[in-house]
């Protein structure tokens, strides 16, 4: 009896083994792949933006991140005091990261190269270096209040970057990751996707007169010791934008270091009365007009002019005023 009971039991599990190599089971399937196989969002690179010249202003590269599984971590202390050195964290913060029950953290995102080199030496099961793409600038603060940024997971957070999301940011991309039986993801596609359905950004910014705008009102700024200031320079021809300038300026590449009213492109955002500046172009609209000459003296009602109902003062009683002393003393 015990020999016979032995010989069916084999016998139905060599049944069942032939079986299933001849005929897989589809719930034996999908149960091995939900555990040996993960899908994993991925972004691909965004679009680009380039000035008139075609000079690149924002463009993507690939980065490396770093993530952490908690439970596969031997010796948290020893670990966090490893990593706290190379990544330049505080050892207290990685072990609560470690701490925090989950099988998935983020440790530090968009790492160094020289970060990534000795984060492969350590070679602990516990880590993984994801690849990404990190939005870069390689002009620093040039044009970075018309430019915006773009943060992690190709979030946009400003300027022409959020206006045009949808045209510079790619559809996500779902793809197929292998994990190990501690659940470790250990493959995934080796390079970030490239730019598929993006749309890149072609401005009629001036690299150059960009340059020069901005330089030129830091240094008018510094000197009158003002908070904020705009310049644009336009193609009078055809109303192109050739520079927009604001200050004070931040760098897109380390946003967060900056306060977000240094973000703000006074150029767009602000509003002012233009005031005497636009006395300017009343004088010369007459000017070309040929109503008046430069030597022309035009009566300036003693101070006070009524138009309907309304009296326009002005800051002194000017009488009797050549066109050149009204610009001279602004009247």
């Amino acid at each position: 009896m015990i020999f016979l009971t032995f010989g069916l039991s084999f016998g139905i599990l060599g049944m069942r083994g032939i079986r299933l190599h001849t005929k897989p089971d589809d719930k034996l399937q999908n149960l091995a792949d939900s555990q040996y196989t993960e899908n994993v969002s991925q972004l691909p690179m965004r679009g680009n933006i380039y000035d008139r010249r075609g000079h690149e202003l924002a463009v993507s590269v690939p980065s490396y991140s770093l993530a952490i599984h908690p439970h596969l971590v031997e010796d948290p202390a020893r670990l966090a005091n490893q990593l706290s050195s190379i990544l330049d964290m505080n050892a207290k913060t990685i072990r609560n990261r470690m701490a925090a029950g989950k099988k998935f953290a983020w440790l530090k995102r968009r790492l160094m190269p020289q970060e990534v080199e000795r984060i492969q030496k350590i070679q602990n099961p516990a880590l993984s270096l994801v690849k990404e793409s990190r939005r870069y600038y390689p002009n620093r603060e040039l044009a970075s209040q018309v430019l915006g940024a773009a943060g992690y997971d190709s979030e946009a957070l400003g300027g022409l970057e959020l206006q045009y999301d949808k045209y510079l940011k790619g559809p996500e991309v779902r793809e197929v990751a292998f994990r190990d039986a501690h659940g470790a993801v250990f493959e995934t596609s080796e390079d970030p996707l490239e730019p598929q359905d993006v749309g890149h950004l072609h401005l009629t910014i001036d690299r150059n007169i960009q340059y020069v705008a901005e330089t030129e009102l830091a240094t008018a700024a510094h000197r009158l010791k003002v908070h904020h200031g705009t310049v644009i320079v336009l193609d009078s021809r055809t109303g192109e934008v050739l520079a927009m300038a604001s200050y004070p300026r931040f760098n897109p590449n380390t946003y967060q270091d900056y306060r977000l009213d240094s973000w703000r492109n006074v150029a767009v955002t602000d509003v002012f009365e233009p005031g005497s500046v636009f006395k300017v172009v009343a004088v010369a609209a007459a000017l070309e007009k040929g109503d008046i000459d430069i030597k022309s003296h035009i009566f300036c009602e003693n101070g006070q002019l009524r138009v309907g109902r309304t009296v326009i003062k002005d800051h002194e009683k000017y009488g009797d005023l050549s066109v050149a002393e009204i610009i001279k003393y602004s009247s």
